[in-house]
C-alpha cells in the first residue's frame, strides 16, 4: 500500500508539471500560495502547529498564532511550485530574484585552506542553497548531506531537480551529482567516509541543522531541550573546520535574500557550548520571519 501511495503521490506531481510551467514562476507561486493559505489552515495539522507555536513563541497571541499558520501554508506551498523552476534560478535573467549578502564570509573561508561547514536551515526556499552556490563556488569542491525524502521516487525527482540547477553553471567539481549528495540514512560509515574526505580535500559541507536527530545531543531550541546534531561542533573543535551559517529569507513575491553570517567561532568552547550558539542562531533568523519556517517538523519529539 506504500509504494502505491508513493507511486501515485509521484504521478501527482509529475501531472502537475506542465501546468506550473504554463503559468510560469510568479503566476504559479502566487496561486500554490493561495490554494495553501486556504487549504493548509483546514487539515488536521492546525491543533498540533498551534500547539508547537505557542509553546516555542508563548508571548504570540492566538490571533497572531493564526495568521502565522495561514502565512506559512502560503508560504511551503509556494515552495512547490517554485521547486519545478529551480533550475532557472542559475539563469543570468533570473539571478537578480536572489539579492547575495555576506559574501566576502564565503570567499574567507573558501580561501582559507580549512574545511567549511555551510550550515543552513529549512527556512525561506532552501532549495536555493544549490543553484546560488553552484553559481559561486568556481572550482570550490562542495558536497551535500542531506535526508532523503521517504516517497523514494519523488526522492529521485528532487535529487534530478538539484543537479540541473547546478548544471546551468557548468562545474566539473559538482558533478555528478549522487556523488556529491551524502544521505543521511543507509550506510553510515560510507556518508561519514564521503564528508570526512571533503573536508580532508578542504571543500565546502552544505548541512542543514535545524532538525531533530536521533544522534546527537540535547542543546536548547526556543528554551527547549531539543535534540541537536552536534557532528559540525565536534568537527570543527577537533579539526580546525569553519562554522559559516547560512540564511535565506523571502523578500516579496518570488524574490529572496540568500545571506552568508559571520562564521561561529568554536575557540575555546566545548561540543555542547558551540551546538548552543548554533541553536541560537537559527532561533534567531527563524524569530525574524518565522512564518517562514517548517513548523511543521516535530523538532521537539524526545
Amino acid at each position: 500500500m506504500r509504494t502505491m501511495r508513493y507511486l501515485l503521490e509521484a504521478a501527482l506531481f509529475w501531472m502537475l508539471i506542465p501546468f506550473v510551467w504554463a503559468l510560469g514562476l510568479d503566476r504559479a507561486s502566487w496561486l500554490f500560495g493561495r490554494i495553501g493559505r486556504f487549504v493548509g489552515p483546514r487539515t488536521g495539522m492546525r491543533r498540533t502547529l498551534r500547539r508547537r507555536i505557542k509553546a516555542a513563541m508563548p508571548e504570540k497571541d492566538d490571533a497572531e498564532v493564526s495568521a502565522m499558520i495561514s502565512d506559512m501554508w502560503e508560504h511551503l506551498s509556494r515552495l512547490l511550485a517554485e521547486l519545478i523552476f529551480l533550475e532557472r534560478f542559475s539563469e543570468p535573467r533570473y539571478r537578480d530574484r536572489v539579492e547575495i549578502c555576506g559574501e566576502e564570509y564565503f570567499q574567507q573561508a573558501a580561501s582559507s585552506g580549512r574545511g567549511v561547514f555551510l550550515l543552513a536551515g529549512h527556512l525561506g526556499n532552501w532549495e536555493l542553497i544549490f543553484p546560488v552556490l553552484a553559481r559561486l563556488t568556481g572550482p570550490y569542491g562542495l558536497v551535500g548531506v542531506y535526508r532523503p525524502l521517504n516517497n523514494v521516487f519523488l526522492d529521485k525527482v528532487l535529487l534530478r531537480t538539484r543537479r540541473r540547477s547546478m548544471e546551468r553553471v557548468i562545474h566539473e567539481n559538482l558533478l555528478p551529482l549522487e556523488e556529491r549528495m551524502i544521505p543521511k540514512t543507509g550506510d553510515q560509515r560510507r556518508s561519514m567516509r564521503a564528508l570526512l574526505s571533503a573536508l580532508q580535500k578542504r571543500e565546502g559541507v552544505i548541512l542543514l541543522v535545524d532538525q531533530r536527530t536521533s544522534q546527537g545531543i540535547r542543546a536548547k531550541f526556543f528554551g527547549q531541550p531539543a535534540m541537536t546534531t552536534h557532528m559540525p561542533a565536534q568537527m570543527a573543535i577537533s579539526g580546525g573546520h569553519i562554522l559559516l551559517p547560512i540564511s535565506i529569507a523571502r523578500k516579496q513575491g518570488v524574490n529572496f535574500l540568500f545571506r552568508f553570517h559571520e562564521p561561529i567561532s568554536a575557540e575555546g568552547a566545548d561540543v555542547l557550548g558551540v551546538t548552543q550558539k548554533i541553536n541560537d542562531f537559527f532561533e534567531a533568523r527563524i524569530r525574524e520571519r518565522p512564518e517562514q519556517w517548517l513548523w511543521l517538523h516535530n523538532r521537539w519529539r524526545p
